[in-house]
């Protein structure tokens, strides 16, 4: 949100913390990464995906349609797709959840580690 300029100073609101943020002389583009706004925005186009019913599909091949759902990789994957991700050593420890279970309760799409800090990192806040 915009706030008022002090002299020749211009201020917007902290997406995390709203508290008054100098805007960089360079411009916004000089500002960190918003990591929070864009998972949400991650999240809410994956929660339009589900709105499709069963029917969604594979996010690799696009061929298929998606039968899983791994909660580290943000993907829908067809049966095909799930074996080669489950058969990678580096995927092993990830969740992979029925895409019938993620339309019947989108909560299931949130992840995993709840306790994630949404504090500021730049106002500590």
């Amino acid at each position: 949100l915009p706030q008022e300029p002090q002299g020749d100073k211009y201020f917007i609101s902290c997406p995390s913390c709203r508290k008054p943020t100098q805007l960089p002389d360079i411009g916004p583009t000089q500002f960190p990464t918003a990591f929070l706004i864009n998972s949400l925005f991650q999240l809410q186009s994956t929660l339009q995906k589900t709105l499709k019913g069963p029917n969604v599909s594979c996010d690799n091949c696009h061929k298929n349609s998606a039968t899983g759902y791994c909660k580290q990789c943000t993907q829908f994957s067809c049966p095909e797709c799930l074996e080669t991700h489950n058969k990678w050593k580096a995927f092993s420890t990830h969740e992979v959840i029925n895409v019938q279970d993620v339309t019947v309760n989108t909560s299931k799409l949130l992840p995993l580690n709840e306790d994630r800090n949404t504090k500021c990192n730049y106002h500590n806040e």
